[in-house]
């Protein structure tokens, strides 16, 4: 759960508010009504899932969608969600988005990539990886490792675990405020030669992740908070300096 301070297209078809999504090969979820998280939640994995399949490149000539983060720049996520970019890393705004039920952030760097993402969740944590895992191994190919470990940040607590894809090694982290129905996910992959070097990075970020309410004031659990709000998502956009 969230500490007490706190595709590029896929479709999926989608039935109507009394019945169940689903995901040919995978496991379905208990009834909850009404399922108005799912839709957000399902498009933050399919662009999760398309990036587990590619590989960044970054030379000399830095895309127009990439721009350098300078050093200790705590950028927004979400509302009331934020974090501090390691050196060296980008900002793909072409990669990140914000809309009612969910907003990302894409950092990239030589070979690696960070993938930060918060949504609408009306589940548990359990429910929650279940259904991650099940769209990485059914639809993205990904091999899990079976390395399902409880972690604990400042701000975040949740589960975090490995895969493998055809290009990279990758490693996701999950934290669900069950309370307050929202999840944060972070997705990170790298291709194997720069992998290590690229998780250190990745931790720390992970550390550097704060969780706040649309005001500013430290959040917690039940806080209406970060997502949902008309008001909260018009106040910043995505990357904007928190």
């Amino acid at each position: 759960m969230l500490g007490a301070r706190g595709s590029r297209g896929m479709a999926m078809a989608m039935t109507d508010r009394t019945s169940t999504s689903t995901v040919p090969g995978l496991p379905e979820l208990p009834r909850r009504e009404p399922y108005r998280t799912w839709p957000g939640t399902l498009a933050v994995l399919a662009v999760i899932v398309a990036y587990l399949a590619t590989t960044i490149t970054i030379d000399a000539q830095i895309d127009e969608p990439l721009r350098p983060v300078p050093a200790g720049e705590r950028l927004q996520v979400a509302p009331g969600l934020s974090v501090v970019p390691d050196a060296g890393w980008y900002l793909d705004s072409a990669g990140s988005s914000q809309d009612e039920d969910s907003a990302q952030v894409l950092l990239v760097a030589a070979g690696a990539q960070l993938n930060i993402a918060a949504t609408l969740w009306s589940g548990t944590t359990g429910e929650f990886v279940q259904r991650t895992q099940g769209i990485e191994s059914e639809i993205a190919g990904a091999r899990l490792l079976g390395d399902d470990a409880a972690f604990s940040t400042t701000e975040l607590s949740g589960v975090t675990y490995s895969l493998i894809t055809a290009t990279s090694q990758a490693r996701v982290w999950i934290a669900v405020d069950e309370q307050a129905d929202r999840a944060v996910q972070l997705t990170g992959s790298a291709t194997s030669e720069v992998f290590t070097q690229a998780l250190q990075d990745m931790q720390e970020m992970l550390a550097s992740i704060r969780v706040q309410d649309a005001q500013g004031d430290p959040g917690g659990p039940g806080d209406p908070g970060a997502w949902g709000s008309s008001e909260a998502r018009g106040a910043r956009g995505v990357g904007a300096v928190a």
